[in-house]
């Protein structure tokens, strides 16, 4: 499909699995709650301090249709979004333990 994800310097520990995944265009995204991951626009990424986040889309009362963070109550429209990757598409980070 051809998406370029732009993630800001700061946010590089694991841009290169990040970069590497086979990014979709938002036409063909899940609209039926379903929580995805999306990589926003350069400048949102820059002003939201990070280039991704899990999404869903819904309904919200006062908003109307838009795409809402699962982690929190934030919402956006498709235009701040440049693609999406399923989470079962996601590959397994390393886990991080005590030593």
């Amino acid at each position: 499909m051809g998406i370029v994800a732009h993630f800001p310097e700061e946010t590089m520990m694991h841009s290169q699995s990040i970069d590497s995944l086979e990014w979709r265009g938002m036409e063909h995204a899940p609209m039926d709650g379903t929580n995805i991951l999306v990589a926003f626009h350069e400048e949102m990424a820059r002003g939201r301090g990070y280039p991704v986040d899990v999404m869903h889309y819904e309904d919200r009362p006062l908003f109307g249709k838009t795409w809402t963070s699962a982690g929190h109550d934030w919402s956006c429209d498709l235009d701040c979004i440049v693609g999406w990757i399923s989470l079962d598409d996601l590959p397994e980070l390393p886990s991080l333990s005590k030593v």
